[in-house]
């Protein structure tokens, strides 16, 4: 993992979606650029203040500075924990982003972090620990159709440098084994009677199932 001081260190942070990752265990690559950043908490903390409105009552800009302190706090905390799960020097490999909301914005790596940006706006996703198309992603992060996947792998190895060799790595050997497929099925809506599976079937649709298939490995 990547800690604030450039210290690389191979360690298991408690959460679940890191035990999933295994980034020990990744043959012939470096570390330092599967990382993930650990800021130090005291970082930033600045920037995320926000100025007080005077107020005339000593109570009432009390409880305004209280509120705003805590928002701030929350905002930090929100933002740090995504720090953890993006990758170094990129705004978008990884679990969410840290565009704040802008497009263009990219990190250092940013050949890679096109690839990712394009991934993360796939059309057809499964979130984690949901249910879509009558598949239950049981993992911690999202699933994508096949076809995102494959247009990632393609994009990360035309890249083609340090950064995206790394991140094409770690996501298809490591986290994303796994993506999924959508076929068609006729289903029956509405039944004659009691609605019992032998009786009659009255309308019918056309519903999307999804299956899981395996990534190519990079």
């Amino acid at each position: 993992m990547w800690i604030a001081n450039e210290r690389t260190i191979c360690a298991l942070m408690p959460l679940v979606i890191l035990a999933t990752w295994q980034l020990c265990l990744v043959p012939g690559t470096d570390a330092k650029h599967l990382a993930i950043r650990l800021r130090d908490p005291q970082s930033e903390i600045e920037s995320e203040t926000v100025p007080l409105a005077h107020v005339h009552s000593h109570s009432d800009s009390q409880a305004r500075e209280s509120g705003v302190r805590a928002a701030a706090v929350h905002r930090r905390e929100r933002r740090q924990l995504s720090d953890w799960l993006i990758a170094p020097n990129t705004r978008w490999c990884g679990r969410g982003n840290l565009a704040n909301g802008t497009y263009n914005d990219l990190g250092g790596a940013s050949k890679a972090d096109k690839c990712c940006r394009k991934h993360d706006h796939c059309k057809m996703w499964i979130d984690g620990m949901s249910n879509r198309y009558d598949l239950f992603n049981y993992r911690p992060y999202t699933l994508s159709h096949c076809s995102c996947d494959l247009r990632f792998r393609t994009c990360l190895k035309m890249a083609g440098d340090e950064d995206a060799n790394a991140i094409g790595k770690l996501f298809f050997n490591v986290v994303q084994t796994q993506c999924f497929g959508l076929k068609a099925e006729t289903v029956c809506v509405q039944r004659g009677g009691s609605g019992k599976e032998s009786d009659p079937c009255l309308k019918e649709e056309v519903r999307h199932k999804a299956f899981l298939r395996d990534n190519k490995r990079f």
